[in-house]
């Protein structure tokens, strides 16, 4: 198994958030360098599992660099994402995209789509539901709107979408898009009563009749106050431990991983950087280790 990590330098449709997640992936990069260098002998102890994991012989994690994107054309930059997501797919190796703010989520997956037969299906980890249509102040391409441009890719499955940790407060025509389209939610609320591992078996249930299955995380699914450095505060969210548990145990399953909305620019300590470093250490041992505990 071979793994592709894609720096998105992409905050120009945070429309409604704070500008700064353009340059998460150099942060997240820098802060894992400390986990990259602990492999010995081609192994790691993964103490979360209390075992090792052997790691693949050659190449088998390869940093893409960022891409070159248009601050002024949000239709040509988001066509190169999908582009270079397809690209990497059609190698077959599992594409670990780094943004960027959570409109990047429509093209990444629009090449995940492209790159594929079969069914489309998603976990969604935000604190928002992304489900915006459109509006006069954000438009059509925006970190509001996201995840609603990819479930209108033609095999993407709403059925086999389910939206994780999502809190508070939010838009009234959401709802109906919510119950017209089949899609299920599983707020913090819930996610914090039941577990983790509860919490990912539901997510397995959703997504199981999906060919392809895209794990989306939108780092603001955190309480704020273990990740200050995001676009978009919200109160109320999840621990890192509910969430490195609940990652690992979808992992096996997850065809691909995309991290938004780190901002280094509203971080306090790198602390946020750090926790989205250890979140692909994490996907990267599940993904090799190969077992669930969900």
């Amino acid at each position: 198994m071979e793994f592709s990590l894609l720096g998105i330098p992409w905050d120009f449709t945070a429309l409604r958030g704070m500008p700064g997640s353009r340059y998460a992936p150099g942060a997240v990069r820098e802060a894992f360098k400390k986990i990259s260098s602990r492999p010995e002998q081609g192994q790691v102890f993964w103490l979360d599992r209390q075992r090792l994991v052997r790691l693949p012989g050659g190449v088998f994690f390869r940093d893409e660099g960022d891409m070159g994107l248009y601050a002024h054309d949000v239709e040509r930059s988001f066509g190169e994402i999908s582009r270079k997501v397809r690209e990497i797919a059609q190698e077959g190796r599992v594409v670990i995209a780094l943004g960027g703010d959570d409109a990047t989520t429509f093209p990444i997956v629009r090449g995940l789509h492209d790159a594929t037969d079969g069914t489309i299906g998603l976990i969604h980890l935000d604190a928002h539901l992304d489900l915006l249509d459109a509006s006069e102040h954000q438009g059509r391409l925006s970190h509001s709107s996201g995840v609603r441009r990819a479930t209108e890719l033609s095999r993407f499955r709403t059925d086999r979408m389910i939206q994780v940790g999502v809190r508070n407060v939010n838009m009234p025509s959401s709802l109906a898009y919510i119950e017209e389209r089949g899609i299920t939610l599983l707020p913090a609320r819930e996610f914090c009563r039941i577990g983790a591992l509860a919490a990912a078996r539901r997510a397995l249930e959703v997504t199981a009749g999906a060919d392809f299955v895209h794990l989306g995380i939108d780092i603001d699914v955190l309480d704020p106050g273990f990740a200050p450095g995001t676009d978009s505060v919200e109160a109320g969210g999840l621990s890192p431990r509910e969430l490195f548990d609940f990652v690992t145990a979808v992992a096996p399953r997850a065809g691909a991983v995309s991290i938004v909305e780190v901002n280094p620019m509203t971080d306090h300590r790198n602390q946020t950087s750090s926790l989205a470093a250890n979140l692909i250490a994490q996907f990267v041992l599940a993904k090799l280790d190969g077992t669930a505990d969900a």
